[in-house]
């Protein structure tokens, strides 16, 4: 069994190279810290746990070496046996080193037997409905089509999150 207690650090690979760690058995994480290079969502460290994971407290690192993340689910922690803590116990760790702006990592341990990092577009943002894409007016989608307009009036699209406005300046 393998615990990572504070003050320690666990990574797959070397810092700036992308490989795979199997642990044999279980892993415990109780306040330190686990390192992962991730490069795009084919191509990042993944840590495999042939037994239960334990996640008491402690960080995600993410190390991405320059490269923006695009939106999308990073599978990071595999592991075969369960999940002691339950459902959620991905929140017992921070996620670190993640500086994107417009963007936000968040853990997951959502999909059975796997911790996942997911980035994807931070909302917030005052935007007013138009309807004005010129291929597809009046649909109001996810991140695709720009019938919303910012506070400088350029077209955006709509984000998760963002607090819309709809009001008559509309044309459809």
């Amino acid at each position: 069994n393998v615990t990572v207690p504070t003050g320690t650090t666990l990574s797959p690979a070397t810092n700036g190279v992308v490989g795979t760690l199997t642990l044999n058995n279980d892993l415990t994480v109780n306040g330190g810290t686990l390192a992962f290079d991730v490069t795009s969502t084919s191509s990042h460290d993944l840590l495999n746990v042939l037994g239960n994971l334990t996640i008491n407290s402690g960080s995600v690192l993410v190390i991405t070496n320059t490269t923006p993340l695009a939106n999308g689910t990073y599978k990071l922690i595999q592991y075969s046996g369960g999940l002691l803590n339950g459902p959620g116990s991905s929140g017992n760790l921070i996620v670190q080193g993640f500086n994107q702006p417009g963007k936000i990592a968040a853990l997951s341990d959502a999909t059975p037997n796997e911790i996942d990092l997911v980035v994807s577009t931070l909302g917030g943002a005052n935007t007013t409905w138009t309807g004005n894409d010129p291929s597809q007016p009046g649909l109001w989608d996810v991140e695709t089509t720009k019938n919303f307009a910012n506070s400088a009036h350029t077209p955006v699209t709509f984000v998760n999150g963002d607090k819309p406005t709809f009001d008559d300046s509309s044309t459809v």
